[in-house]
């Protein structure tokens, strides 16, 4: 069995949460969540799988969610960006910073 991150987050009107539960090879389980004021539901996921990854030692993860916009992002987008030198950093789905976390965490192998 390998490494899985079930991330999800949410938002409704001002206050946003996410959480991920992180399933080892060895079955062992973690989870965390969290919470913060003036969000949207990607950003949220993007908190979630920011969060994730952080918890997971290097090597493969398996991640499971349902933002189809968070996939793309990361498979897609975030490849080009990191490409072009990573010069600047824009996305309509979530803040810079937990786009520059989440690019980090790609570079370390995760």
């Amino acid at each position: 069995m390998t490494t899985k991150l079930f991330i999800a987050g949410t938002a409704r009107r001002r206050a946003g949460g996410w959480t991920y539960t992180l399933e080892t090879a060895d079955q062992a389980v973690r989870t965390d969540t969290g919470s913060a004021w003036d969000v949207t539901t990607p950003r949220m996921d993007l908190a979630a799988l920011v969060h994730g990854l952080a918890a997971v030692s290097p090597g493969a993860v398996e991640v499971v969610l349902t933002s189809e916009a968070l996939v793309r992002t990361a498979t897609e987008w975030m490849p080009a960006w990191r490409a072009k030198g990573a010069k600047a950093l824009a996305s309509p789905q979530a803040g810079t910073s937990g786009w520059r976390s989440l690019s980090d965490a790609r570079g370390r192998g995760r």
